[in-house]
């Protein structure tokens, strides 16, 4: 979904009409995209299918790990130290250093071009940026139920999509490989 188509399936809850392109002078349209840069971040931090990904980082000729571009969370999953991300540098956390011996194995939380977003994960976050906007500006009234109401609908299709595209299973439980041995006994 393109910003633009976002912006202008807004505007018309806070009783104005749409725009042809983004205008950061009009009032209403700054608020909406900077409520949706900050709902994008926070909705997107959780990790989903589209925007995870492990990636084996090694360690440049200082000995430190340069954090991969628009990270919005990352994880060492090689050892036990935590990492963080500061001055677009990768922190150990645990030993509180800059140095790394060893390349890492890490999983990154990506953010990404509002344009690059499935479909339904920019619905979901367009109708949660206008609420939010919507409650910003004016406050708390009835057509927050409606907003609300589609974010919802927008969340549970993302929601199904991302446990599709993640394969769970039960039968890849431990339960289920202890069930599974018990039989072969």
């Amino acid at each position: 979904m393109e910003l633009l188509k976002a912006v202008n399936m807004i505007l018309p809850y806070f009783g104005e009409n749409t725009i042809t392109k983004i205008d950061y002078k009009h009032p209403t349209v700054v608020l909406i995209t900077d409520v949706l840069e900050d709902m994008q971040k926070t909705l997107l931090s959780k990790g989903w299918w589209f925007n995870t990904s492990y990636v084996k980082l090694y360690p440049n000729s200082d000995g430190g790990l340069d954090a991969p571009e628009n990270a919005l969370s990352i994880v060492n999953m090689s050892t036990r130290d935590v990492i963080a991300i500061r001055d677009q540098r990768i922190f150990n956390v645990t030993q509180r250093s800059y140095k790394f011996e060893e390349p890492i194995v890490v999983r990154i939380i990506d953010n990404m071009d509002f344009e690059e977003l499935p479909e339904n994960v920019a619905l979901w976050i367009m109708y949660r940026t206008a609420y939010e906007a919507y409650v910003r500006d004016y406050g708390y009234e009835d057509v927050l139920q409606i907003i609300q109401l589609k974010e919802n609908e927008a969340y549970q299709k993302v929601n199904a999509e991302h446990l599709r595209n993640k394969k769970y299973s039960t039968c890849k439980s431990p339960m289920a490989w202890k069930y599974y041995n018990a039989l072969r006994t």
